[in-house]
């Protein structure tokens, strides 16, 4: 067997040998992602931001919400090797007594579910905090709902992690923007992000689910500073479903 054919099997040799472990990972947003973007009416505006609502039911699927295409500006952030470490700490040290979140499934290479995907910390909270961070980072004003310009509320409808030859994780949820004096208005936002598959490891299912939530909340703060409703990525003629 020449040295190509061992490397291209590497992967799969990887991921069948690893297909019945559960993953584990912590929904972590403590630093500010999208700062490369610039949303200047978001500086100084008086947001009332409304608790994450989960929507999630087993008859909602993101399957049936046509995919986002990229905010405009926006720039994935990778982790810090210092937020590395706080990841792997808090899946190290999470109380194994606890309730775990199902997000998701890992695949074998026949396509077959053979373990579960499961977080330490809800993803309903996990999008909540980074709301509050990414808008405080843009110069946002959290306030009251009568003391506020725009109030914002995200319905989470669907959050899914899969693993079949790439690592995937798509969000989709509901946003309504109300500002002050105009009728609400609602879009659906679906977001995805996924990455070669090469252990299949909880680390690799954070980094797209992490991917995933950069790009909604990036949605999120261009609906809250008056942007229009963004296309799916199907309306953008020239990019292919595997850049979103």
């Amino acid at each position: 067997m020449n040295a190509a054919l061992l490397v291209a099997l590497l992967p799969i040799s990887l991921l069948c040998s690893c297909a019945f472990t559960p993953r584990v990972v912590a929904l972590r947003h403590t630093e500010p992602v999208t700062r490369s973007m610039s949303i200047p009416k978001l500086s100084g505006l008086k947001v009332h931001l409304e608790d994450v609502v989960d929507g999630r039911s087993p008859n909602e699927s993101w399957e049936g919400v046509p995919l986002t295409a990229l905010p405009a500006g926006y720039a994935y952030r990778s982790p810090s090797s210092a937020e590395r470490k706080a990841w792997d700490d808090a899946v190290q040290t999470a109380d194994k007594n606890a309730p775990r979140y199902a997000l998701g499934v890992v695949r074998n290479t026949y396509g077959a579910s053979t373990a579960g995907v499961n977080s330490v910390n809800s993803p309903v909270q996990w999008i909540q905090d980074g709301l509050r961070t990414e808008l405080e980072a843009h110069g946002v004003t959290l306030v009251g709902k009568d003391a506020s310009d725009v109030s914002v509320r995200v319905t989470l409808k669907s959050f899914f992690a899969d693993l079949y030859m790439s690592v995937s994780t798509n969000i989709a949820a509901e946003v309504r923007i109300k500002e002050a004096d105009k009728e609400p208005r609602t879009i659906l936002i679906h977001a995805r992000d996924s990455s070669v598959a090469w252990a299949g490891s909880s680390w690799e299912y954070y980094c797209v689910m992490r991917g995933a939530q950069q790009k909604l909340l990036a949605h999120i703060l261009l609906l809250t500073a008056g942007g229009e409703a963004p296309p799916t990525a199907y309306d953008q003629r020239t990019a292919s479903e595997a850049d979103f």
